[in-house]
């Protein structure tokens, strides 16, 4: 929840589980009903990702609906073990599966794009009418300045490298990643730089 995000009742992709509380207290800090919260959006299925998700699937009793790209289903559903810790997630129903360049009405219109690599199910999500791109870990960045993603983390670089490449398709002023916080400004010129070098 950050940037033009912090107004939306959706939340993308909520963190460990410990911070459920967390997740509640700030978004009720910025004036925000939790109880508006319609939609949860995983971005991929990495654990500090999806774990505080049965909590807050509980906690609303089942109203609040989750969306996840379709490869991610048997991962949150604890069918298949989660890539890099091996381990079952707790299950989790996939309310709507998502796919490449599908377009969501809400806030004004948010454009799924998938952006493998990090992980096989990864999706990155841009908002239209504010031009801002939540990155996931298919991005990071560091003092304010976009970096690629971690290569100690992603498994499949080379499509990593190829999602990344993807984005510059889109008009882009601000970037949400999702370790270290938000990029504005020279987003394409960055995105570029990347592209031609990843290891930096």
């Amino acid at each position: 929840m950050a940037g033009p995000f912090v107004k939306w009742p959706l939340l993308a992709a909520p963190w460990l589980s410990y911070f459920a509380v967390q997740i509640r207290e700030a978004v009720e800090k910025e004036g925000i009903s939790f109880d508006r919260l319609t939609k949860i959006i995983i971005t991929h299925q990495d654990r500090d990702h999806i774990g505080s998700l049965p909590e807050l699937v509980a906690a609303f009793g089942g109203k609040v609906q989750v969306l996840a790209h379709e490869i991610a289903v048997p991962y949150l559903a604890g069918e298949t073990p989660l890539i890099k810790s091996g381990a079952l997630a707790p299950y989790v129903k996939v309310d709507q599966t998502l796919q490449d360049k599908e377009l969501l009405p809400d806030c004004g219109g948010i454009e799924i794009i998938y952006t493998p690599g990090h992980s096989p199910d990864h999706i990155s999500l841009y908002h239209r009418p504010s031009k801002t791109l939540i990155s996931g870990d298919a991005l990071t960045s560091r003092d304010g300045v976009l970096m690629p993603f971690d290569p100690k983390f992603t498994p499949d670089k080379e499509t990593a490298l190829l999602s990344v490449g993807k984005l510059l398709d889109y008009d882009i002023d601000h970037v949400i990643t999702y370790h270290g916080g938000v990029c504005s400004g020279g987003i394409k010129e960055r995105l570029n730089e990347i592209v031609e070098n990843p290891i930096q």
